[in-house]
């Protein structure tokens, strides 16, 4: 159940780590089934990650979430979340809101946190060279706190003075965490013509940010490639690399590093 307004802090906890805990438990049945037994036949990159990355990345989840749990309860226990009245319009146009906000955010934070200064906060995430559906919580708490700012509380506190929605503020959330884990996963599900097609010039792929993890530059978008081609970050070897991996040859990390320095 929602909370509201007159929830308690025991209620605040109850939604707060049962969305997480219960988003985790699908998120680990369903990504990792579909890793384990589709890697071999539609995988991106043929390496296989260390064991070193995997048990990073499995503590780096453990942490992550729970620290999302706090995030989440302090923001309702503090009031930053307000429950304006839902309708269908105000549920979508918060959706399409936090989709077009949060893109701008996480492309410059992320152009920002591969900087020098930043580039610390970033180094936790790129221990994933070869993702797995692990890799998107991959994250230093900064970063998490960085992205939990911009895809939650910044919506929820403009939701005090706009029409903005709790319940579209949390469709997104979860849209934003799945999608995320498929970007993550190694897997390429869209098929061979998508990436010619008027859809695969504006949405992005896994293999697209499959190869912002193998080259460390380029592809800094989340899951649309509008910033990348107006800020001159757009990998041109994309559709090489795309195509490559829909002939079902996949991609090494030496081929790709080696490709970057023919570019």
């Amino acid at each position: 159940m929602l909370p509201t307004a007159s929830s308690t802090l025991f209620d605040n906890f109850v939604f707060a780590s049962g969305y997480i805990l219960i988003r985790a438990a699908f998120f680990y049945s369903l990504f990792m089934i579909l890793y384990r037994f589709l890697n071999s036949k539609i995988g991106i990159v043929k390496d296989l990650p260390t064991a070193k990355q995997i048990a990073e990345e499995k503590s780096a989840n453990i942490k992550g979430n729970i620290f999302e749990i706090v995030l989440l309860f302090g923001s309702l226990s503090l009031g930053i979340v307000p429950f304006n009245t839902l309708s269908v319009t105000r549920f979508i146009g918060t959706f399409f809101f936090c989709y077009m906000f949060f893109e701008l955010w996480f492309y410059v934070c992320h152009r920002m946190m591969h900087g020098i200064r930043m580039r610390s906060i970033h180094r936790t995430h790129h221990v994933s060279v070869i993702t797995t559906p692990l890799s998107a919580l991959t994250l230093s708490y900064g970063e998490i706190a960085i992205n939990e700012f911009g895809k939650f509380v910044v919506p929820c506190l403009l939701a005090h003075y706009f029409p903005l929605v709790f319940e579209g503020i949390m469709a997104y959330h979860l849209y934003n965490f799945y999608i995320n884990v498929l970007g993550h996963s190694n897997l390429e599900v869209m098929p061979k013509w998508f990436v010619n097609s008027f859809l695969g010039k504006i949405f992005v792929t896994s293999t697209y940010h499959s190869l912002h993890h193998l080259k460390g530059t380029h592809n800094y978008g989340l899951f649309l490639t509008i910033f990348d081609r107006l800020f001159g970050t757009y990998d041109a070897q994309y559709f090489e690399h795309y195509r490559q991996v829909r002939d079902e040859k996949g991609l090494t990390r030496k081929g790709v590093l080696l490709s970057l320095r023919k570019a």
